[in-house]
């Protein structure tokens, strides 16, 4: 079945190592490429920003740098919300650093249900976060995304309808 989630036919054991190994490469050619349409792995940011974050202009921009306005105009509120975070200082300044800690996110997600919403319009849930606890880079950029707002003094729009 291409989503077990929705398949309603008999499982079919499958025990040959090709047609195993046939089908964790489609498991994870469609896991590994989930990300590909995101704002930062297609144009116009790719370019600005390279596969990792670590261009010149990617180091020229967190110092204020500005993306060209018709670049800007391309792009969803949201990921033009997340590009100013990263320019504008804090509305409000905290005098604590932000609270969210890799130890404090692994604790709460440790206890968590994985079937728990994390947002009523989106339906989605926090499996995600479970299975990040056990990969320590996963947790730290879990957890600065989840400082930014404090940090930074916005938030999400989705963040707005949370559970």
């Amino acid at each position: 079945p291409n989503d077990p989630k929705k398949w309603k036919g008999p499982w079919v054991a499958i025990s040959e190592p090709d047609e195993m190994l046939k089908h964790i490469i489609e498991a994870n050619i469609k896991q590994y490429h989930q990300a590909h349409d995101t704002p930062f792995a297609k144009e116009p940011l790719y370019s600005f920003f390279g596969p990792d974050g670590t261009t010149q202009f990617a180091q020229d921009f967190i110092k204020g740098r500005k993306l060209p306005e018709e670049v800007l105009s391309q792009l969803q509120p949201e990921t033009q919300r997340i590009l100013n975070a990263y320019q504008l200082p804090a509305a409000h300044k905290y005098e604590k650093e932000a609270v969210i800690t890799p130890s404090m996110f692994v604790s709460c997600y440790k206890k968590a249900n994985e079937k728990t919403s994390s947002s009523i319009p989106s339906d989605r849930h926090i499996g995600k976060y479970k299975a990040a606890i056990d990969h320590p880079v996963l947790v730290q950029m879990y957890t600065r995304m989840m400082n930014l707002p404090y940090t930074h003094g916005f938030t999400f729009e989705r963040w707005k309808e949370v559970v």
